[in-house]
């Protein structure tokens, strides 16, 4: 892994790594995934140790994988299903994160169908990628 700073990793280190990675005899190097770490400038020192936390409890690098593993369509809906998930289990709760009221003017759907129904989706989209 090659950490950068809040402006990412310059281009030119960006081509040298990529040179390095590929290896003497000129193969193709490994595949480089750019990832944007949330919060700005005065975020860095959390979300470092937000990446080595994962690293010490083992789940960064299988993390790293299975993001390779998506193509960038399949990867946007996978967040987009996360997303819809998550919005789901709040109307569930009663805790409309999208605005709907609590007293049923919200969502058209009951919340447990929508649930059933984001969640067998979700299980489609993993069939899917497998």
């Amino acid at each position: 892994l090659c950490v950068g700073g809040p402006s990412g990793v310059p281009r030119r280190w960006q081509e040298r790594l990529a040179a390095a990675l590929g290896g003497e005899r000129g193969e193709p190097a490994p595949p480089l995934l750019g990832v944007s770490l949330r919060g700005g400038v005065q975020h860095s020192a959390p979300a470092l140790a937000e990446l080595l936390l994962l690293h010490e409890r083992g789940r960064l690098l299988p993390l790293v994988q299975d993001r390779l593993a998506l193509s960038d369509e399949q990867h946007k809906a996978w967040r987009r299903a996360e997303r819809e998930i998550v919005h789901a289990w709040l109307r569930a709760l009663g805790l409309h994160a999208d605005g709907n009221t609590a007293d049923g003017g919200g969502a058209a759907l009951p919340a447990a169908a929508e649930v059933a129904r984001l969640l067998e989706a979700h299980r489609a989209l993993l069939q899917r990628l497998e």
